[in-house]
């Protein structure tokens, strides 16, 4: 039977399996699901990408890329490909087939580090953010980019789950929406982040009911916005927190009513107006972000190593 996510599941959660596959003491600086929630993908320092069987908690896969890194991988709407920027070379970022471990496409126009890459949940649609100052839209089926935005300030990305709109936020300071089908006609609304931390934006998230966005800071601090208004729900200074490696080490559980941020060895998880819910200890000594399974119960946590999380709680009860 389907397990409800409420207060008593997710305090129920703790760590079932560890993953040691990244080697030589790399971070791991990035965790995805699939969309279908059936894979979880990581990418880590020591420039591998690994992949594993949601289903059966179990690694199914180790790919190399020693020549140009990888950060920010992503999956897409095909089982056997995922996205990723480079981390050397340059800053193109690469379609890879996990088949065969080749790439099927590339797509240069970043000048600078890319610190956002976020795949549309409905097509072949995904955002580019970059320390360059700009945010591109591309289309997996082209090389060519679809369009350039410049923000005047470092950019990171979300669609909203309908992939209808998709937001950017800049620098330190606003938050801009953009309808996906009329983009270059510029933002149809822009509101101001209320001030939160001094570190600027690392990342940014909508619920999947579209009501919400968390947005995190480099320093492992959270805010909460109204995602229409853009009024504040609630923030979260940053507590021992080590530097957020893939965007905020945040993430909205399933069906959105709850979010969740780690710090150092915990993980913290508050309903979106800012009551706690639940506060979990893991095995492992830091961790640097979370990410929840959109279709399943369970939670990934990453930092040196990967930690599965799964509740106890009998989905009868």
């Amino acid at each position: 039977p389907a397990m409800r996510v409420t207060r008593e599941a997710l305090q129920s959660l703790q760590v079932a399996k560890v993953f040691e596959n990244h080697t030589g003491n790399a971070d791991i600086n990035t965790v995805t699901f699939s969309f279908d929630g059936s894979r979880l993908v990581t990418s880590g320092d020591d420039d591998t990408i690994n992949i594993y069987d949601c289903a059966s908690g179990t690694h199914r896969r180790t790919l190399y890329s020693k020549k140009y890194g990888c950060s920010l991988v992503r999956c897409t709407h095909a089982d056997n490909a995922i996205l990723h920027a480079s981390t050397r070379e340059n800053d193109t970022i690469r379609y890879l087939s996990i088949h065969d471990n080749k790439y099927l496409r590339y797509f240069p126009g970043h000048k600078k580090k890319v610190t956002a890459l976020c795949m549309s949940p409905v097509n072949d649609m995904f955002l580019s953010g970059s320390l360059d100052e700009t945010l591109r839209v591309w289309d997996l089926r082209s090389t060519n980019c679809q369009g350039v935005l410049h923000a005047h300030g470092a950019v990171v990305a979300a669609f909203d789950p309908q992939a209808m709109v998709f937001a950017a936020g800049i620098g330190t300071g606003s938050i801009k929406l953009y309808d996906a089908r009329q983009y270059e006609k510029g933002p149809f609304d822009t509101f101001r982040i209320p001030p939160f931390s001094r570190a600027p934006l690392s990342g940014l998230t909508f619920s999947d009911d579209g009501k919400h966005l968390v947005v995190g800071a480099k320093d492992g601090s959270v805010v909460v916005l109204d995602a229409f208004s853009g009024d504040k729900k609630f923030d979260k200074p940053a507590v021992d927190k080590v530097a957020a490696l893939d965007g905020s080490g945040a993430d909205f559980t399933p069906g959105g009513e709850y979010v969740c941020n780690c710090a150092t060895t915990q993980l913290t998880i508050w309903d979106v107006q800012g009551a706690a819910a639940a506060v979990l200890s893991a095995r492992e000594s830091v961790i640097g972000l979370v990410r929840f399974n959109p279709r399943y119960m369970m939670a990934a946590s990453a930092h040196k190593a990967l930690a599965l999380w799964v509740p106890t709680l009998d989905p009868e009860s």
